[in-house]
């Protein structure tokens, strides 16, 4: 964590009407910060991408199928 969070790899926004932020839980460490929600709304939005990212992944298995060898180590 202590390198996650030096200031080159942090990223604090300072919101404007019709910010839209996406990340990649995948990639980043979130953290959400307090906001006043009683004078504020937040309306957020989850996205599911299906598949694997292009050529440079070809082959690769799928991250969200269990791998045949940790079904078995499970039984």
């Amino acid at each position: 964590m202590a390198h996650l969070t030096r200031p080159e790899f942090v990223h604090v926004h300072e919101w404007n009407p019709g910010d839209l932020i996406v990340w990649d839980n995948r990639c980043l460490v979130h953290a959400a910060t307090w906001f006043e929600a009683a004078v504020y709304d937040r309306l957020m939005w989850r996205t599911t991408v299906h598949g694997n990212p292009g050529a440079a992944y070809a082959g690769e298995q799928k991250s969200w199928i269990p791998r045949a060898e940790a079904a078995i180590a499970s039984t």
